[in-house]
């Protein structure tokens, strides 16, 4: 199986005036792209580009990236993006703002400052995560592969020089490198494991992949107005954490359940873990205990010793030796939680829509407003989550009963829309 990442999408100019000429008069000197495949499935990225504006003025550059693949069945799934930083030829953090799509489908790096104009050749170097990237090539879970649009398949002008250097993870073979390893130009839609020869592709030694558009007119650009360079960098090696598209991630939870992504990313980063027998029980009920401790999970790298050596810590339906009492010790150090006014916490009791809302907002620290005269005590929460447009369609009443897929789904949504997991400048 070979899967397409749509992963570098677009970048272009930011321009002065919507009236400027339809036709851009500026270039991308430069595109070279490091990529890092690291043994946990995901890539470290730094893309070099040099864009010349001496002749037309602009701010910046918008970089977009698209957060979806496609396996060789049609199946979609998020791709987690982490941008880390943004500097010039010598350093000097560039200012840029990250914004994400209403769908979740695309993120858009704006790199530059709105009130300044340049107009002379200007260095961007963007640093990136990349998670979950690798994949099982043609069912031999010998081989695996990074496809990826390298410069991105919609730019409005030439790209003078496109260069992308791949670095792997331990390789077992690398006689096969080479065979594996393909490059090709063109626009939207081209695969990287069809050969062409405005690409080529070298194997520096047992770890390093190199690819090189090749401009094919002399003395033209390596890359015309709305081509890209996409890559496929195969091999055989251990030690690598791949999973498979056509597997679930959990015995009850398959690639067609709407809580896959949620769950594979979850599950991936250690939040949860699901039942002794690999299933996950996604339409089960969930109280207000577990709720919480898959809450901490998901904020704290770490759990604390809390709820023994915290005098404050005094719900009375909580005993300090609990599984959970040290997860519900921190939540309300952190003021995430605060329980009933009797003066209990209710762990066994199954946690409900608004419930969950305040928990979810407090630990993701989400800004919200206030209930004004006469609104409820979870408005507040209920609305920011419903204008983060992460809540699922199956909950329709406040006092709905969460079950855990509708958890694990929240928290994944927040964790993109806030930058907690997924997009964030960091």
């Amino acid at each position: 199986m070979v899967v397409q990442l749509v992963g570098a999408g677009v970048a272009n100019a930011q321009t002065q005036t919507q009236a400027q000429a339809t036709t851009p008069n500026w270039d991308i000197q430069d595109f070279n792209s490091t990529i890092q495949i690291n043994a946990d499935n995901s890539i470290d990225v730094t893309e070099h580009i040099v864009a010349d504006f001496s002749r037309e003025e602009h701010h910046g550059i918008y970089r977009d990236f698209f957060l979806k693949f496609s396996d060789s069945n049609g199946m979609l799934s998020q791709v987690p993006i982490h941008v880390q930083s943004v500097t010039d030829e010598v350093g000097k953090a560039w200012k840029y703002t990250v914004t994400v799509s209403d769908k979740v489908d695309n993120v858009e790096i704006k790199i530059g400052d709105p009130h300044v104009l340049l107009n002379g050749v200007e260095t961007y170097n963007i640093s990136y995560k990349v998670d979950r990237t690798l994949k099982i090539l043609m069912n031999d879970e010998e081989y695996m592969g990074l496809e990826r649009s390298v410069t991105g398949d919609q730019w409005d002008v030439p790209i003078q020089k496109a260069e992308a250097t791949v670095k792997l993870p331990e390789v077992d073979d690398t006689s096969k490198l080479k065979q594996w390893s393909y490059c090709s130009t063109g626009g939207f839609g081209s695969v990287a494991y069809i050969r062409d020869l405005n690409c080529m592709t070298d194997v520096v030694d047992g770890k390093t992949i190199q690819f090189n558009a090749v401009p094919s007119t002399v003395g033209g650009p390596a890359l015309n107005p709305g081509g890209g360079m996409t890559i496929l960098a195969g091999f055989s090696g251990g030690g690598v954490d791949i999973i498979s598209d056509n597997l679930p991630v959990f015995s009850d939870v398959p690639p067609s359940s709407q809580y896959w992504d949620a769950l594979l990313s979850l599950k991936g980063k250690g939040i949860v873990s699901g039942y002794a027998d690999g299933s996950f029980k996604p339409d089960n009920l969930i109280n207000r205990a577990e709720f919480t401790k898959i809450v901490v999970g998901a904020v704290y790298p770490e759990t604390q010793d809390c709820a023994g050596t915290t005098s404050t810590f005094n719900f009375s339906d909580i005993v300090k030796t609990a599984w959970y009492a040290d997860f519900v010790c921190m939540a309300f150090g952190d003021q995430i939680i605060s329980g009933y006014p009797d003066g209990t916490f209710g762990p066994a009791k199954n946690i409900n829509y608004v419930e969950a809302a305040k928990i979810l907002v407090n630990a993701f620290k989400i800004p919200t407003a206030p209930p004004t005269a006469g609104q409820a005590w979870y408005q507040g929460y209920v609305n920011t989550l419903v204008f983060q447009k992460v809540v699922p369609t199956s909950i329709t009443t406040m006092d709905h009963l969460m079950t855990r897929g509708e958890m694990a789904e929240m928290i994944f949504q927040i964790k993109l829309k806030n930058g907690n997991y997924a997009i964030v400048p960091m």
